[in-house]
């Protein structure tokens, strides 16, 4: 059992070290309109990651802004390949639309890294049954 606890509290604390937690905010276009997401990533060295998100559309009626189609969840991350400054990932985020549906959406995505802290995100996933196109910038907190 100490054994056990020994191994269990080295590996979280190497975890620990070698983690960031990612801001990004982005948009995507779905076959059912537009949508604006904000996220928060935990994300360790090697690109594996889980996190919360916000994704809403904004519909304008006569000079009224209304929220449609609100979306959030859980996201998990895996990588798929990666270099000092471009990296492939697998996304798969899983929530409520409009607090009524379970959702899951694929997606791959292409991270660039512009500063050492900041960067960009193209993607394209599935979303509704048809093929969505994503967009995000996002910001290493620590």
């Amino acid at each position: 059992m100490k054994t056990l606890l020994v191994i269990l509290f080295s590996s979280f604390a190497g975890i620990s070290i070698a983690q960031d937690i990612v801001a990004a905010a982005g948009a995507e276009k779905t076959v059912i309109g537009n949508h604006y997401d904000v996220s928060l990533v935990f994300e360790t060295r090697k690109s594996w990651g889980a996190g919360v998100f916000y994704q809403t559309g904004i519909n304008r009626d006569g000079g009224e802004s209304r929220l449609k189609n609100q979306f959030y969840g859980v996201s998990l991350q895996a990588p798929i390949a990666k270099s000092q400054r471009l990296s492939f990932t697998v996304v798969l985020r899983t929530g409520l639309v409009n607090e009524k549906f379970l959702v899951v959406t694929p997606s791959f995505e292409t991270r660039l890294l512009i500063t050492q802290k900041a960067g960009m995100t193209v993607g394209a996933g599935l979303r509704s049954g048809y093929p969505s196109l994503s967009a995000k910038l996002f910001v290493r907190l620590f």
